[in-house]
């Protein structure tokens, strides 16, 4: 049942995603502009980043840190093309106001920093342009994960205040009835406290009448 409605609001959010699509776009790497493929995905920067190294992960591919880029050598993918490929990452956020949005940029060199652009290499780019559209459904899904790993913990938190309150209530509940036991008790201590204060009066009447007028 929980796969199904993962599944379902998947699908909602990739349809509500779908509008992203990649362009070409100027980055700089090593002070040096480069030529890359650009989309801005409807998420956070961080996520992005984790679903696109975990991407690549699940390919077989280990993240290195290049200049501010995530960079993956060696890169064979079919969908990309023929050859072996370098692929260097770049995930910015937006703006300061918009948080919650992701600048991918991507840079294909086929080793030693030599970079591809679109006019040298047009297929590579239309196919990298492909790829990099079809993260956003990785991304989509990983979002997706993240948010329902944040209500699961949401859950505990208000499942043991529940807990807590529950224990509480026990507690109290103790309480109450040691405090009733404690007024029966005190009850059938004032009477017989108040016998035995009737009793020592009744004495220090009898005594006082013996008293000589």
């Amino acid at each position: 049942m929980k796969k199904i409605l993962i599944a379902s609001l998947l699908m909602l959010c990739v349809y509500n995603y779908t509008t992203a699509q990649s362009t070409s776009g100027q980055v700089t790497y090593n002070k040096i502009s480069q030529s890359a493929v650009v989309n801005e995905l409807p998420f956070e920067p961080n996520i992005t980043e984790n679903a696109i190294v975990g991407k690549m992960k699940s390919l077989g591919y280990s993240p290195k840190s290049s200049k501010g880029f995530i960079l993956f050598k060696g890169v064979k993918m079919p969908e990309l093309g023929p050859d072996t490929y370098d692929l260097y990452f770049k995930i910015d956020r937006k703006s300061k106001k918009e948080k919650d949005r992701s600048i991918v940029s991507l840079l294909l060199s086929k080793g030693y920093d030599n970079f591809t652009t679109e006019a040298s290499d047009p297929a590579l780019f239309a196919n990298a342009k492909t790829f990099v559209n079809s993260l956003v459904e990785v991304t989509a899904a990983a979002d997706l994960e993240q948010q329902i790993a944040d209500q699961e913990e949401m859950v505990k938190k208000a499942e043991k205040k529940y807990n807590n309150s529950v224990d509480d209530g026990n507690n109290l509940e103790k309480k109450k009835r040691q405090i009733e036991q404690d007024i029966q008790e005190n009850i059938k201590d004032q009477a017989t406290k108040k016998g035995e204060s009737e009793s020592q009066l009744q004495i220090l009447q009898t005594l006082k009448a013996k008293r000589k007028s």
